[in-house]
């Protein structure tokens, strides 16, 4: 994607966080509005760097959508993942995703 700002930061419909610990940049997660009104959101880009895993970057990140869906009253946060990410499948499940 070329214009990431463009893209999740000009329209009131998407957001994207950037995690910052010890000045740099450790993790990232966007939401995006698939549906309107009342709205489905859907958590996209969840990455937490290695070194930072398990450390609690991840359920931040993911907390900050769902209050993001709360904040502007969307009916839910939806997220797609892959089978052969067991420790992101955990961190969905702790974030209340069934999975």
């Amino acid at each position: 994607m070329g214009d990431i700002e463009g893209f999740y930061m000009k329209s009131p419909d998407s957001c994207l966080w950037v995690a910052v610990l010890e000045d740099k940049v450790v993790g990232i997660v966007a939401a995006v509005v698939q549906q309107k009104p009342g709205g489905v959101v859907e958590l996209q880009r969840m990455s937490v760097g290695r070194s930072w895993q398990r450390r609690g970057v991840g359920m931040v990140l993911g907390r900050k959508v769902v209050e993001f869906a709360v904040t502007h009253r969307y009916s839910s946060v939806v997220l797609g993942t892959t089978a052969y990410k067991p420790a992101a499948h955990l961190l969905y499940q702790r974030l209340g995703f069934p999975v």
